[in-house]
């Protein structure tokens, strides 16, 4: 786990505990395929949604607990249990989308259908599907259940309408928030809401974790498509351009080509694998605005979420959910 989360010590711990119920729940045997499947999990990443279910959680708790090395929390052990499960539907959704996209690299590392071959991968993918149903259908309740399996058709939806061939020329805004609303926001909407409804949270405190939860995921999207186009894969940890590469265009390029459509239409027509070609784009999409654009759109995102948050009762978990709010809009990875 990296140290996005070094400044909250309990959520941390709480997460700790929550990536090793993935590995015991992620594969069985101790074959091969068990141990590159378990070496995936184990590149963890910020583990988000998780965190954001422990975190709505914590709103009925008002603060954290202390820790001290072998205390980890107040929170009810089935939230744990269901954090976990939502991370590895989130894994599930990760495996199948770099098969998708013929993404080389995940996190720095090389994707798993690159270590295992696609069909695989894909069996995997649908194994952690599996187990995190299993698990939602244990610890938690039947809406839980209901909101996670909508969940999963909407991403599937998300993901199908994305493969489809579009004019470049006829894409709106309204389209791509629509689309990311289901790749990104309606997870984190649900793991806010989980993690409350799960532990009590109600009414217009559950409410005001739902705004954050989607706006959070709107402007984290756009951030992550922003990184996309500029950054490096060093950074990121996984190809840059990748959707530009396969002909999704994300509101940076959208932006630019209302803003300036002689310019750009030529080049989004020529060959999209071309490296020099996606160099073009890039430039042409910055000169137009179209990054300035994105990025002011983010912050808007963000701006809703934070006001959702502060509706929440002040101290140090409301506290917790606007930094970590303010950190993923100027996120570098």
């Amino acid at each position: 786990m990296n140290q996005f989360w070094e400044h909250y010590p309990a959520i941390r711990k709480d997460l700790e505990r929550v990536h090793q119920i993935v590995l015991d729940n992620a594969v069985a045997g101790d074959g091969e395929l068990s141990r590159i499947v378990r070496e995936y999990a184990g590149r963890g990443g910020k583990m988000l949604r998780p965190a954001f279910v422990l975190l709505a959680a914590y709103v009925r708790e008002g603060r954290f607990p202390a820790v001290n090395g072998t205390v980890t929390g107040h929170i009810p052990d089935k939230i744990l249990k269901i954090a976990a499960a939502v991370e590895m539907l989130h894994m599930a959704t990760l495996i199948h989308d770099d098969i998708l996209d013929d993404a080389t690299t995940r996190r720095g590392l090389p994707a798993l259908h690159q270590q295992i071959g696609s069909k695989a991968a894909v069996l995997v993918g649908d194994l952690l599907f599996s187990r995190c149903f299993a698990m939602v259908a244990d610890y938690a309740t039947m809406e839980s259940a209901r909101r996670l399996a909508a969940g999963v058709a909407h991403i599937c939806a998300g993901e199908i309408a994305q493969t489809q061939p579009s004019d470049p020329t006829r894409l709106s805004e309204r389209t791509y928030i629509r689309r990311i609303a289901e790749k990104t926001a309606l997870l984190f909407l649900i793991s806010f809401h989980v993690g409350a409804v799960e532990n009590g949270v109600n009414g217009r405190q559950l409410d005001s974790l739902r705004r954050v939860g989607y706006n959070v995921g709107i402007g984290f999207q756009i951030t992550d498509d922003l990184l996309d186009l500029t950054s490096s894969e060093r950074s990121i940890g996984k190809p840059v351009a990748n959707d530009l590469r396969h002909g999704i265009l994300t509101l940076p390029v959208i932006a630019a080509l209302r803003f300036r459509p002689n310019d750009l239409a030529p080049l989004l027509a020529a060959d999209l694998a071309d490296n020099a070609n996606l160099e073009r784009i890039i430039a042409a999409v910055t000169d137009a605005g179209g990054v300035d654009y994105a990025r002011a759109r983010a912050t808007a995102y963000t701006q809703r979420a934070l006001s959702a948050a502060r509706r929440l009762p002040s101290g140090e978990v409301r506290d917790a959910i606007v930094d970590v709010t303010n950190r993923l809009l100027t996120r570098t990875q």
